[in-house]
């Protein structure tokens, strides 16, 4: 049985889609139904999609062995990938998945692959307190180029929204 399982959000690459906490209980279950072959396809279109490298490591890793501790693999990536801002990074990163497993959770309200700038489960409220995370993360890595490189992409996601649906306003008072 063969398996292409998609890991991003097709609509917009770059929009904070929070699936990384559903990513290895999903390769357990296909392992479980048995799936002998699987690709995982995140975000081709470029470097930095919405935790794109976080989520094509831990993806490789769990396909090799789904039994792999995600915190331990969490906190790994986050100290190595973010620096000293790795805190800062991280508190997004759990805030931002625990409102979308807040909002999926009867069921009536799935993560979806084309959900774009309007996924409800993200408040313009959290947007804005994710604007200072991630300043507070780039302040902490000043004096380290990578890490600020790192922290500075991933907080495009944020200003991505952010900008969609400022215009998704602009363009509804015009008409």
């Amino acid at each position: 049985l063969y398996l292409w399982d998609y890991t991003t959000d097709f609509s917009n690459f770059p929009m904070p889609f929070a699936n990384v906490c559903v990513l290895q209980d999903n390769i357990r279950f296909f392992r479980d139904m048995g799936v002998r072959y699987l690709f995982e396809q995140g975000n081709y279109c470029g470097p930095h999609g919405d935790f794109a490298e976080l989520k094509a490591w831990l993806l490789a890793k769990w396909m090799w062995n789904p039994e792999l501790p995600a915190k331990e693999l969490l906190d790994d990536f986050f100290a190595g990938y973010y620096g000293a801002g790795a805190p800062f990074v991280r508190e997004y990163f759990e805030e931002l998945h625990r409102l979308q497993r807040t909002y999926s959770a009867s069921g009536e309200h799935p993560l979806g692959i084309f959900d774009g700038c309007d996924n409800p489960a993200i408040p313009d409220s959290f947007l804005k307190r994710a604007e200072t995370l991630f300043a507070r993360a780039a302040a902490a890595v000043a004096e380290d180029p990578i890490a600020g490189h790192n922290i500075g992409l991933a907080a495009f996601s944020v200003d991505c929204m952010r900008l969609e649906r400022l215009k998704k306003k602009a363009q509804a008072s015009v008409t």
